[in-house]
């Protein structure tokens, strides 16, 4: 078993995150690395400063073209927008890991559009076929936003359902406005058609990622960082919105945490002050050093679960809207 000090276990944690040396100028191959290394940039509403997914980036590059990220999901189309953290901005190569995700309710929806209860459905997926990419107030009849605190409408539902099950993506977006399309017309063919893991091997290999990413971290921090074996996981094959209870499948990640170990992916640490065991990445390296400031949002990657803030750096950190 690893054994870390809370300073090594800081430093790990900061330099996973790519905090550290800035590059003399930032653009689109700075950007893509750094997709690489934290795998997803959280998109929330919230813009007092700038979007979130936008800050991301500044708090570790330093000065870049802002541009340049939507260029990588949007033009580009090395990033696409699904359920990661939250909203993300992910790399394609999430993609296959994440089509548990999108299947789950694939085989009810196609069974549910062609049924008269499922008529609207169709409808909204036909039009966005002939007309897309449409952001949900340009439906033909979209309905009347609820006054609920989203406010969505039963356009803005659908679509939203169609985009979980990946029969539709994110083509882009309007000042903060979703665009949908087909997936075909969004995501490339190549990674669409790529095998895509069983939903446990899917599993274990985002949990290793968020070890990657974290650099050290408990069983909540590393199924944390990726919402593995929450209630979306464990629900199905029927969407809540249509069933008339909710059960769901029997929590698996403990297992799929021993299994890695097991497996050698993962290595037990112990960290100084922590009650908890840890887990670090065989190859993982403490860096003697780092050095770095930044500005960050309250949706920033690093610092995602506040009670992990709590254990690496005594900070006690609460978002207030």
């Amino acid at each position: 078993m690893e054994t870390l000090s809370l300073a090594e276990a800081r430093r790990l944690a900061v330099a996973s995150q790519m905090f550290g040396a800035r590059p003399a100028r930032a653009g689109v191959a700075q950007l893509r690395e750094l997709a690489a290394r934290v795998h997803a940039f959280q998109i929330d509403s919230v813009n007092v400063l700038a979007r979130a997914h936008y800050v991301v980036p500044f708090a570790r590059l330093g000065p870049y073209p802002v541009a340049a990220l939507d260029e990588l999901a949007y033009q580009r189309r090395e990033l696409f927008e699904y359920w990661g953290h939250a909203a993300c901005l992910l790399p394609l190569s999430l993609y296959p890991l994440l089509r548990y995700r999108m299947d789950k309710y694939a085989e009810w929806t196609q069974k549910y559009m062609r049924s008269r209860r499922g008529a609207y459905m169709a409808k909204v997926y036909a039009e966005v076929a002939e007309r897309g990419p449409l952001a949900a107030a340009e439906l033909s009849s979209p309905g009347k936003r609820s006054g609920n605190w989203w406010g969505w409408s039963i356009g803005k539902t659908t679509l939203e359902h169609l985009f979980d099950i990946g029969l539709l993506a994110i083509a882009g977006r309007r000042g903060f406005e979703r665009l949908y399309d087909l997936a075909e017309r969004v995501i490339p063919r190549a990674v669409r058609e790529a095998p895509a893991p069983p939903r446990e091997q899917a599993m274990k290999e985002l949990i290793r990622l968020a070890a990657k990413a974290c650099g050290v971290g408990t069983f909540n921090d590393l199924t944390e960082y990726f919402y593995i074996d929450r209630w979306s996981d464990r629900s199905g094959p029927v969407p809540r919105w249509a069933r008339r209870n909710g059960r769901r499948a029997k929590p698996v990640a403990k297992r799929l945490m021993s299994e890695l170990v097991d497996e050698g992916r993962l290595v037990p640490a112990r960290v100084e002050g922590w009650k908890e065991q840890a887990y670090v990445l065989p190859e993982a390296s403490v860096p003697r050093r780092v050095e770095a400031r930044a500005f960050v949002t309250p949706f920033d990657s690093l610092v995602w679960d506040r009670s992990r803030l709590r254990r690496l750096f005594g900070l006690e950190y609460t978002i207030e809207i």
